[in-house]
């Protein structure tokens, strides 16, 4: 099982629909997949992807919920009964969470590939994830925003720390595509490129703004350097 880890300190950039995009589009070329949501405040997962069996608890743990592309699921906002309550969790209990998902309590069965999409922030879950899980590949995805540009910084500085091997990094809404001239509109003056030239990452693709989306518009490319 390889496990891709899907990262960013800033938050709003895309990383949940990133992740579900990309589960969705390996699950389509028949490998079997799990998706992991670590973000234990406001997990954005199950709206993002529809679930058509839930999870299931008994003594030994949970076995993941199913999304309607035969995707295993495991997020805690699937444990709510409510959608709007607010998950409250103090300090190193966060991280005592997160190592009882990462050491065995998710029944997950022989996966081709873990996705974890992780939360946004320095936090607990995420650094207590990088210890103990070690991804075999890591895509920070941000957008080509300044301010995007100094967390993605960050992100790579935090994983070179954890000795974690970045894949690259993804630049998401780059650009608005016109549906009928098709001409580009850049979104924001930044670069992604340049900011993986100058930190020796290597860039993966841009990804234009896509209203209302269900799945991300992945690329073969970027396909073939997860797999």
């Amino acid at each position: 099982m390889k496990k891709i880890c899907v990262i960013s300190i800033k938050g709003g950039v895309g990383k949940s629909l990133f992740s579900v995009s990309l589960a969705k589009m390996l699950r389509r070329k028949g490998k079997v997949i799990g998706l992991l949501d670590m973000d234990l405040s406001s997990p954005c997962l199950p709206y993002l992807a529809k679930v058509k069996k839930p999870i299931e608890v008994d003594k030994t743990g949970f076995e993941p919920a199913v999304t309607n592309e035969d995707v295993q699921l495991f997020s805690i906002g699937l444990l709510l009964s409510k959608d709007e309550i607010p998950i409250m969790i103090r300090g190193m209990k966060r991280s005592e969470i997160v190592e009882q998902i990462c050491k065995g309590d998710i029944k997950w069965g022989k996966l081709d590939y873990l996705i974890i999409d992780t939360c946004a922030g320095v936090h607990e879950e995420t650094l207590t994830l990088l210890k103990i899980l070690k991804p075999d590949k890591t895509i920070i995805i941000s957008q080509p925003n300044d301010l995007s540009l100094v967390a993605a910084k960050k992100t790579i500085r935090m994983l070179k720390a954890f000795k974690i091997k970045i894949t690259g990094i993804v630049e998401n809404m780059a650009y608005f595509e016109c549906p009928k001239c098709h001409g580009k509109t850049e979104l924001f003056s930044g670069s992604i490129q340049r900011l993986a030239k100058e930190t020796k990452i290597k860039f993966l693709a841009s990804i234009p703004f896509v209203p209302h989306p269900e799945i991300l518009p992945i690329s073969e490319e970027i396909l073939d350097k997860v797999m």
